[in-house]
């Protein structure tokens, strides 16, 4: 809620996000990654270790993905937080 409080009432972040979301390249790789995502995370295991493998692996690299916006749009202790509900919350350790 704090992180979408700074984005919003700071100019100079909320300009930084805008830039990027505006980008054509951006847009195009946020829409092939939610894809994969999508699918990746909609197979069913069912005790396969290659599926269970390929869906955690999903999950880190979207949180590195968010991070990495973060980052971009030069929010600092965000990734902290971030890390901190996915690996208490979801079990992302």
């Amino acid at each position: 809620i704090i992180t979408i409080l700074r984005i919003v009432t700071d100019k100079e972040t909320f300009k930084m996000l805008k830039e990027l979301v505006s980008s054509k390249f951006f847009l195009i790789s946020m829409i092939m990654v939610i894809g994969f995502s999508v699918y990746s995370l909609s197979l069913k295991s069912e005790n396969d270790e290659k599926i269970e493998n390929l869906q955690l692996s999903v999950k880190h690299a979207i949180l590195a993905l968010l991070i990495a916006i973060l980052a971009k749009i030069d929010l600092v202790i965000a990734p902290f937080w971030l890390i901190f509900m996915a690996s208490y919350y979801l079990g992302m350790g």
